[in-house]
């Protein structure tokens, strides 16, 4: 829901009410990405670069998703 309406907000409307129900949404998001992630630190690294077809995810792959992971870090560091 939340990245439905972040780009509509403007200055006009950026209320406690508005802004209130989507930082709600995004934190239960962030909460329950970060449960999956610990939960994946505890498997070996085979099976966490594996990929659906049994490949494993190569350079480019894993320099993508740190870089999204990094993202949703430093935006939940803003919460």
């Amino acid at each position: 829901m939340a990245d439905r309406w972040l780009g509509c907000l403007k200055a006009h409307n950026a209320t406690l009410e508005v802004i209130g129900p989507l930082v709600n949404d995004l934190k239960g998001a962030l909460g329950t990405i970060i449960v999956e992630v610990e939960a994946l630190a505890s498997l070996p690294l085979e099976r966490i670069l594996c990929t659906i077809v049994g490949g494993v995810l190569g350079a480019l792959d894993i320099a993508r998703l740190l870089a999204c992971l990094f993202n949703v870090s430093s935006f939940a560091l803003l919460l």
